[in-house]
């Protein structure tokens, strides 16, 4: 009877080591599966950060080359002013001239 208590036992202690050698090992696989999963979700926000940084000098470069393009551009409303201010100014000296003309040639008539 005492035998047949300990093989019980016995018997009952083996199961619950093997249960316990699944759950260890069903563990470690979860552990293992949690950290491939960890190194690829960090590599995922590396390249994220990556893209980040790549994006973050385009837009600044975009936003120099804006603003470049934007002082070309006055600096060229600018020239373009002062050409329409230099062709008025030679328009009126034309007309000018022109009524300096219109006053000789009759004076020549005159003569």
């Amino acid at each position: 009877e005492k035998v047949d208590e300990y093989a019980r036992n016995v018997l009952k202690y083996e199961e619950l080591l093997s249960a316990k050698e699944q759950e260890r090992t069903s563990l470690l696989e979860s552990y293992k599966s949690l950290t491939e999963e960890a190194e690829r979700l960090d590599s995922t926000i590396q390249h994220s950060r990556d893209q980040q940084s790549s994006f973050e000098l385009e837009v600044t470069s975009l936003h120099n080359e804006k603003k470049h393009l934007q002082e070309l551009c006055q600096q060229q409303a600018t020239e373009i002013e002062q050409h329409i201010a230099t062709l008025e100014s030679y328009e009126v000296q034309l007309s000018n001239l022109t009524h300096s003309m219109s006053r000789m040639e009759q004076t020549l008539r005159q003569e």
